[in-house]
């Protein structure tokens, strides 16, 4: 359910996950708040406190800027 508008409304929505780095998710966001066709777009950052080491240089690598 939609409650962003004055009216309940029902639509079919999708989840997406963005993987990036923290010092990429301000610039990410305000990419998805400023593309997403919702008036207030649900985007959340989720902090990674661990995993596995090889992923997370392989994330970190992959999310350098050139």
């Amino acid at each position: 359910m939609c409650t962003a508008r004055p009216r309940l409304t029902s639509t079919k929505e999708w989840r997406v996950t963005y993987k990036t780095t923290a010092a990429l998710a301000e610039r990410l966001t305000e990419y998805l708040v400023r593309e997403h066709s919702y008036d207030v777009p649900e985007v959340l950052v989720t902090p990674v406190i661990g995993g596995h080491q090889k992923y997370l240089e392989w994330l970190q690598d992959e999310t350098q800027r050139e």
